[in-house]
């Protein structure tokens, strides 16, 4: 399990670079995984800084995912980042074998600072991970054999 999860965190960072910052530099990054269900979590990963009185000053998301479990694979369904010139903006896969995606920002928080952004993206996809995941799986139906969408 350990493995599964360091590997879809490098797939991310390939998948989402970071912005190059120089060696030494008090820029760091955090990445940190939420379990909702057995088959179902949060992955975050977003750059910050500490400022002089030693806050942390979150400086970019590069990802707040949800990921689902299909056929014992993580998927990513749905995420947020704020990378295009820091607005955050939502991704939503169309269906399980397309990795294409839609981007929008229809109801996505666009006013506050990074910080209440990316606690406003986990906030939304723990709150709403239910109908994300049954929407793609609906979508997916037809590509998967044998997928109860209730079992998900």
């Amino acid at each position: 399990m350990n493995r599964i999860r360091i590997k879809s965190v490098k797939k991310k960072l390939k998948k989402y670079p970071i912005k190059k910052v120089l060696k030494g530099s008090e820029f760091r990054m955090s990445k940190q995984e939420y379990i909702i269900t057995e088959n179902n979590r949060i992955i975050c990963i977003h750059q910050y800084k500490k400022t002089a009185r030693g806050k942390v000053e979150i400086l970019e998301i590069i990802c707040v995912s949800l990921d689902i479990r299909i056929k014992n694979k993580w998927k990513t369904i749905i995420y947020y980042d704020s990378s295009h010139d820091g607005i955050l903006h939502r991704h939503t896969k169309i269906a399980y074998p397309d990795e294409s995606d839609i981007t929008d920002q229809n109801n996505v928080k666009q006013k506050g600072t990074q910080k209440k952004l990316l606690e406003w993206a986990i906030a939304d996809i723990k709150t709403n991970f239910i109908s994300y995941r049954k929407n793609y799986l609906k979508r997916s139906k037809k590509y998967i054999k044998d997928l109860n969408v209730e079992d998900y």
